[in-house]
């Protein structure tokens, strides 16, 4: 139906309907990403976000595109299958250096809250008393 919409040709349309399948298989990992991605960002460490945008579309896609077309029959196949591979790879890079990231950092990030918390109450308590 997507293709339909930009082209009457049959045999476009069925090239469309695998492709586009294979295309977009891995495109719900994709989310995860984007938002780890950003938290790195939220949480002042924009140098991981920016190497994960780098490794997924840079180090892993561009050689995938040209080093599957040597293990597949179908070349247009591979080159399809390049993207959802870089996807899964990145979103398990991702979700590794999220998961260690907060592991490490969230309690510290934690006491340092707490810490300012405790210095605004007590700013506050020492104004009214004013």
């Amino acid at each position: 139906m997507f293709a339909s919409f930009f082209s009457p040709d049959p045999a476009l349309i069925d090239y469309t309907r695998w492709s586009l399948r294979i295309y977009m298989a891995t495109s719900f990992l994709f989310g995860m990403q984007i938002a780890c991605q950003q938290t790195f960002i939220a949480l002042g460490n924009a140098k991981s976000s920016v190497f994960l945008a780098v490794f997924r579309k840079i180090i892993l896609l561009m050689p995938l595109i040209y080093i599957l077309p040597f293990f597949f029959e179908n070349k247009a196949f591979a080159v399809y299958l390049a993207e959802p591979v870089a996807d899964a790879i990145a979103c398990i890079t991702t979700g590794l250096m999220f998961f260690s990231y907060v592991r490490n950092k969230l309690p510290g990030l934690i006491e340092e809250n707490r810490r300012q918390l405790e210095l605004n109450r007590k700013e506050h308590a020492a104004a009214d008393a004013a």
